[in-house]
């Protein structure tokens, strides 16, 4: 049976509606921000600091190699959780 959907709860719909823009532009307006203030943060840096961790003999795969761990794990988890984010309706059952 299909629902029905009552004129009288469009305000409650606008409400909800009002929430859901009134979180996207916030925080669409926190990451520029954020863009903003890493852009002015990284125009201050001088010289390449890329350059100076291989004259440094610094253990650059350590960092790399934590990267790839957290991002393996990350997927692990986001794979695991998706029966119970998606339900019934994609995975059946």
């Amino acid at each position: 049976m299909a629902a029905h959907h009552n004129p009288n709860n469009l305000r409650n719909d606008d409400a909800h509606v009002r929430e859901a823009v009134r979180f996207g532009l916030v925080v669409a307006v926190l990451g520029v921000a954020f863009l903003v203030v890493a852009a002015v943060w990284v125009s201050t840096c001088d010289g390449a600091t890329a350059d100076t961790a291989w004259r440094n003999h610094e253990t650059w795969w350590a960092w790399q190699g934590a990267g790839w761990f957290l991002l393996t794990l990350m997927l692990l988890v986001l794979t695991m959780s998706m029966p119970a984010l998606a339900g019934p309706a994609v995975f059946g059952g």
